[in-house]
């Protein structure tokens, strides 16, 4: 027999935790379904030694897995189930009663909240030649562990915080860093520009990787100016790729969810155009930050509560 909750959450990111956390606090039988085997998602996935400055109560900074622990243990402790290794693999949100399909079984819930981050993202690629080949072998798309920098010469491609945190973090580690942006300037916040500046990071700007050498490992990285035209090359012991993250939304098209490009459309209450679902983080498209996305969850699960436990107030 299928067992039935009241609430599903899809994802134990920062928002499907934060929405698990609030639902099961309302008293709601909860579910968070996780496919990777711990809890976290992008936290864990992209930064999970990087510290995060910008959450609030953490003015000296988080890592992303210290971060993640600590909604994980809220949830928990709060009452929610969470459920890893479960990758969801179809939606059925047309009756009364949403079925949720995962890798390993089946679950019913009377309202499902959305919380895929990115939707099974993945870091976006340069797709230049030598990438796949000196992946792990020089190329990295996240900073796994500090100490293989040291004293290398590093390399990091883009210009949002991501790129702009990595090369803060190796600052004084690595010999030398350069950070390489197509634009003429960064993404980052101005608090993290005036930080790279003051630190001695060397900023190739308008500038594109055209392709990456080597022998064994990363030797040098073919680099042309995009505004010139103009090439040259670089010798690098490491290389840093930090340009975004792709999504895929085709699953929860099937299901009838109404999205726009890779992210699900929602009202002010976190609703979606289907009845009894919601949707709460990156997969909703606002300020995709990490504080967002935890409030996005709050209005989700209390608006979850109010269409399946119907209170008088509401």
């Amino acid at each position: 027999m299928v067992e039935k909750y009241d609430v599903i959450v899809l994802g134990a990111g920062a928002a499907g935790l934060t929405a698990g956390m609030y639902a099961a606090r309302r008293g709601m039988k909860t579910l968070i379904l996780e496919a990777e085997s711990r809890g976290g998602g992008q936290l864990i996935k992209f930064y999970p030694k990087k510290l995060i400055y910008n959450f609030p109560g953490f003015p000296k900074g988080i890592t992303g897995e210290e971060l993640a622990e600590k909604l994980q243990n809220h949830a928990e402790l709060s009452g929610a189930e969470i459920r890893f290794d479960e990758k969801v693999v179809s939606l059925n949100l047309s009756g009364e009663d949403k079925i949720v399909k995962t890798e390993k079984g089946e679950y019913m819930g009377r309202s499902v909240i959305v919380c895929l981050g990115l939707a099974g993202g993945e870091p976006r690629k340069l797709n230049v030649e030598g990438e796949e080949k000196f992946f792990r072998r020089g190329v990295e798309y996240k900073i796994d562990t500090i100490e293989k920098y040291k004293n290398r010469k590093v390399l990091i491609v883009g210009g949002g915080n991501a790129a702009v945190e990595n090369a803060l973090i190796l600052s004084g580690i690595a010999r030398e860093i350069t950070l390489v942006h197509r634009r003429g300037e960064l993404r980052a916040e101005e608090t993290y520009r005036e930080k790279l500046l003051s630190c001695g990071v060397k900023i190739m700007w308008d500038t594109e990787i055209k392709r990456i050498m080597g022998k064994e490992h990363v030797e040098e990285v073919e680099v042309y100016n995009v505004k010139t035209g103009k090439s040259k090359k670089i010798s690098v012991d490491e290389i840093i790729i930090s340009i975004g993250i792709s999504s895929s939304v085709e699953f929860l098209k099937k299901a009838g969810l109404k999205t726009n490009k890779n992210f699900i459309e929602v009202n002010i209450k976190q609703e979606t155009n289907i009845k009894g679902v919601f949707a709460a983080g990156d997969i909703v498209n606002r300020a995709r930050q990490l504080a967002t996305a935890c409030g996005d969850a709050v209005v989700a699960a209390l608006n979850a509560y109010k269409y399946v436990k119907k209170p008088y107030w509401a």
